[in-house]
C-alpha cells in the first residue's frame, strides 16, 4: 500500500507584507488561485573543499544551504487577490513570505521568504484558457512543519 500524497489540493499563498519587516507567523497570506502545477523549493547544499597536503583523496565539509527556486503554473486569473500581490512583488522587488500546504494527513507546510523571478502573465491560443507562470527564488531557510 502506498504513502503517497495527491497534488490535488496543494494551497501556495503569499504574504501581503514585506518580508523583511513581516514574520511568517504574523503575516496575513492570500492563496494563489487555480494553480495546476507546483514545484516547491529543492533546496541545495555548497560544498566547501578543505583538502590539505595530508589528505589521501579529496575532502569537503558542508557549507551553506541554498533555498532554490519554485516554479508554479496557473489559469490566468486578473482580480485574484494572490496573483495581484504576487505581480505587485514582483514590481516591489520587496521579498516576500510564502507559504505551502500540502495534502498530506500531517499537513505539512513550507514556509520561506523569497523574491519574484517571473511575473505571472496571460498566455493561450484560440480555444485554450489563459495561463501563467510564477518563478520565486527562496532567500533564507526554509521552515518544514
Amino acid at each position: 500500500m502506498t504513502a503517497a500524497t495527491s497534488a490535488f489540493g496543494v494551497v501556495v499563498s503569499i504574504g501581503q507584507g514585506d518580508a523583511a519587516t513581516v514574520l511568517p507567523g504574523v503575516d496575513v497570506f492570500d492563496a494563489i488561485a487555480e494553480l495546476t502545477s507546483c514545484q516547491s523549493p529543492s533546496e541545495t547544499r555548497d560544498q566547501i573543499e578543505t583538502t590539505n597536503f595530508d589528505s589521501a583523496a579529496k575532502e569537503f565539509i558542508a557549507g551553506l544551504k541554498d533555498g532554490g527556486e519554485a516554479q508554479f503554473d496557473m489559469n490566468f486569473v486578473p482580480g485574484d487577490a494572490g496573483q495581484t500581490s504576487v505581480r505587485s512583488a514582483f514590481d516591489s522587488g520587496q521579498l516576500r513570505n510564502f507559504l505551502i500546504v500540502f495534502t498530506d494527513a500531517a499537513t505539512t507546510t513550507l514556509d520561506f521568504k523569497a523574491l519574484v523571478l517571473q511575473k505571472p502573465i496571460a498566455s493561450g491560443g484560440v480555444g485554450e484558457a489563459l495561463t501563467s507562470s510564477l518563478t520565486i527564488k527562496v532567500s533564507g531557510t526554509v521552515t518544514w512543519t
